[in-house]
Order: structure tokens, then sequence, then C-alpha cells
């Protein structure tokens, strides 16, 4: 028995020394490959106290790839990327492989960027974690998706995060958008693609699930010191289902979007942005509602374009429109009822109880309320909402003192009404959304 012993442990070692000199091959032949990719691009490879690091630029900017030896797949990753196709996409943490159609770009969530030195910025690089989620053009011609970052990305975080942020920590999964399927002539073209394709998919995906997105710009080079952060536990993902981003977006009024979307804890200032989302708007749509009254007037059974009374009637009309749009109340009424229309609006309000209990009740005093139920018309719908956010924007905005009892109700910070504030925000997001949905046009083809 001892000599099948000592037979067993003599061919457990021949086979970890056969296993140690194979993946040294590997290593070693990775490298080579490496070497050879990185000569065309004036890359150096060095060895440091502790690692493999490939050193070269791109675009003016210093890049280090830290290489684990005992890795050889990750070196081949890295090894695909490097060559005249590959780019770094404008200020982000994105590069692309132009000639192989692929872009992969750093995001984190669509939140406010963190305090210096909190808990929340050592998080912030790796704090965006959907899942996997990843959709198909319906004629299979490209692919988005959002995931962990690939063994590439992984390479050349070093230029692309503030690595001091992993010290101490659980090793950290970077999300990153990737993109493929599509011809890339240009780093112009590829940029242009990356960042027509990520606002259209994040505001897809904030609709859908609350998980908007941006994308991550480079960290500062060198990057500063930092201490050690503790280690902090992680919420579960989730993975849902969306489609290929297929509408493009107004940029102006999805910024002032993202901006109410980036303030959770400033319920005046997520009001004002997701109402300059509709302010935004309004000379379109009280345009719009004005062409359509006197559009209708000329179409009636009455028309006569060869009556003079006729004439004047249509002069009047026109002349009533333009009085009628010139407040901002009617302007705010015709872009909801344009853009969340009448049907709309009662539907998505009779859905949610809470906010239906919410708006009935006469929680903030000078505002009005909203009583919606099966019977009511959609019109009156309408004219109640855009009553009370008009009521609501002119008590945020205005704070004047005195007045008698004309005097508008001040909302003071810290006070029910203030908090209450904070519960019409679903309605001020669904009408944003509904006027930049309404007001979005087809992706230009990508």
């Amino acid at each position: 028995m001892r000599a099948a012993a000592l037979r067993a442990l003599e061919e457990g070692i021949v086979r970890e020394r056969q296993e140690r000199q194979k993946r040294e091959r590997q290593q070693a032949e990775a490298i080579d490959r490496l070497v050879a990719a990185a000569a065309a691009t004036g890359a150096n490879l060095t060895r440091g106290d502790h690692r493999l690091a490939l050193r070269f630029e791109l675009a003016g900017q210093p890049f280090e790839a830290p290489l684990s030896d005992d890795r050889p797949g990750l070196i081949d990753s890295l090894t695909a990327m490097v060559g005249p196709g590959l780019v770094i996409l404008g200020a982000y943490s994105a590069f692309a492989q132009l000639d192989q159609g692929y872009i992969e770009a750093l995001v984190v969530g669509a939140g406010p960027e963190p305090e210096a030195d909190t808990v929340e910025e050592w998080h912030h690089w790796d704090s965006y974690r959907p899942g996997i989620i990843r959709a198909v053009a319906p004629d299979g011609g490209w692919r988005i998706e959002l995931s962990p970052g690939s063994a590439a990305f992984w390479c050349l975080r070093r230029r692309f995060v503030d690595m001091s942020r992993e010290f101490n920590r659980d090793e950290p999964t970077y999300t990153t958008l990737k993109i493929s399927g599509r011809p890339l002539s240009t780093p112009d073209d590829a940029l242009k693609l990356l960042t027509l394709a990520a606002g259209s998919w994040s505001f897809d995906i904030d609709g859908e699930c609350g998980l908007g997105f941006r994308l991550a710009l480079r960290p500062p080079w060198p990057l500063p010191d930092r201490r050690r952060s503790p280690r902090r536990a992680r919420l579960a993902a989730i993975e849902p289902s969306v489609e290929v981003p297929s509408r493009a977006y107004d940029s102006e009024a999805l910024a002032f979007y993202w901006y109410a979307r980036a303030m959770p804890r400033a319920p005046f200032v997520q009001f004002l942005a997701f109402y300059q989302v509709l302010e935004y708007h309004f000379t379109r749509y009280a345009h719009n509602r004005g062409v359509q009254e006197v559009a209708a007037l000329l179409a009636s059974p009455g028309a006569d374009l060869h009556s003079l009374a006729f004439h004047a009637r249509v002069f009047d009309a026109i002349a009533q429109v333009a009085r009628s749009q010139r407040t901002e109340m009617a302007q705010l009424r015709a872009t909801i009822e344009a853009t969340a229309t009448a049907t709309g609006l009662k539907q998505r309000i009779l859905s949610d109880p809470a906010l239906r209990a919410h708006l009935r009740a006469n929680a903030v005093t000078g505002v009005a309320s909203v009583r919606v139920n099966a019977n009511s018309s959609p019109a009156s719908v309408v004219e109640a909402v855009a009553k009370r956010v008009y009521d609501l924007r002119c008590m945020v905005v205005h704070s004047k003192e005195g007045g008698g009892a004309t005097a508008q109700v001040l909302l003071l910070p810290q006070t029910p009404q203030f908090l209450a504030v904070e519960r019409d925000l679903p309605l001020m997001r669904y009408l944003a959304r509904a006027a930049l949905s309404a007001s979005s046009s087809p992706l230009p083809p990508l």
C-alpha cells in the first residue's frame, strides 16, 4: 500500500508540473502575441515589481494595463483590442474597435454625483448594477447590451476608473454599455453612435424600471492619492427585458429631465426641472393648438370662403387663439393635452391609488385638488391637472411676503406642505416623460 501511495504522489507531482509548464507556455505565447500587436502601435510591455503591464498612449492619453501572468485569456483579450482600430471616445471611459464595429463604455447610475470622500463616492464607479440587459434590432443588424465589463475593459480600467477605490474592497463589478454589429468608419462616427444610443436607451430603461444610466467620464490623470474605504454590501441586481432604442429625444429637454432624476433629496429642484421639460415644449404645442382650432373652423360645415362675414369669424378666431395661448397656464394645458393626452392622464391617475388619494386631498393650501373617478371626463382631468401643476409652480417659484388677503401661500422648507410636494413628483415625472416621448423622432440610422 505504501508503494501505491508513493506512486500516486509521484503521479500527482508530475501532473502538477505538466500543468504548470502548460500554463507557462500559454502565458508566454499570449505575451508574444501581445508584444507583436503592441509593437504596431508603439506600446511598451514592461514588468514591474509584481506584475506585467502594457503601457501606451491613445489620443494623447496615457494608459497602463496591468496583466496577470496566470491569465493568458485576459492577455489575448487585450491583444485583440490593441491595434490601429482601437480608439478612445471623447472624454468618456469608453473605447471602440473600429474595424470590428464594437464599442464599450463604462456607465454609472443617473443619480447625482457623490460628494467627495463619502461612502457613496468610494462605490461610485461600480454602484450601477442592473444585471444583464440586452436587446437585438428586429433585423438582427446590431446589438446593444448592459453587462459587467469585458476582459478588455478590465485590462484598460486603470485609465477608465479611479482604481484607488478598489483597495480593501470586494472585487468590483463595473457595468459597461456594449454596442456591436454597426460599421464604424471614424472615431466621430463611433462617438455619435455611443451618445445617441446611450441617451435613448437610458431614457427607455428609466421609464421601464427606473434604471437610467449615464456615460462615465474618464477620471483625471494622474489619479490623486485616496484613503481606503470600508466594504459595503450590494443590493441584488435585477434583469429587466427591453428593446433596442428606437427614438431620439430633444437633448435640451432631456438635460432637464436627467437633472431632476439626479436630485432625489431636493423635491423643489426636481419639481422645477420636470416643469422645465414641459415649459421647453410650450411654444410648439400652444402653436399646434391654435392651428387646430382655426383649421377646425375652416373645415366646419358652415364655412364660406367667399363670405366676408366668415372671413371676419376666422380673423376673430385667430385673434382669440393668440390671446388665449399667450398665458403660461394655457400653454401648459395645451402641452399636457397634446403629450400626456386626456385619456392617458386619466388612466395614469386611476392606476395609482396613492397618487389619486394625494391629488384628491387638500394637502397643500392654495393648490387645486384633482378629483378623478371612472366617470370623470378626460378633458376635465387635463384642466384640473394643469391648474394644479401651475399652482404648485407659482408657489415653488414665488416667495414674496405681504399681499394681504390675496397673498401667495408660502411653501416653507421642512413644513408638512413642503414635504407634500414630493408626493406630486410621480405625476410630474409622468408628464415630463410624456412630453419627451410625444416630441421624439425616429432614431436616425446608426
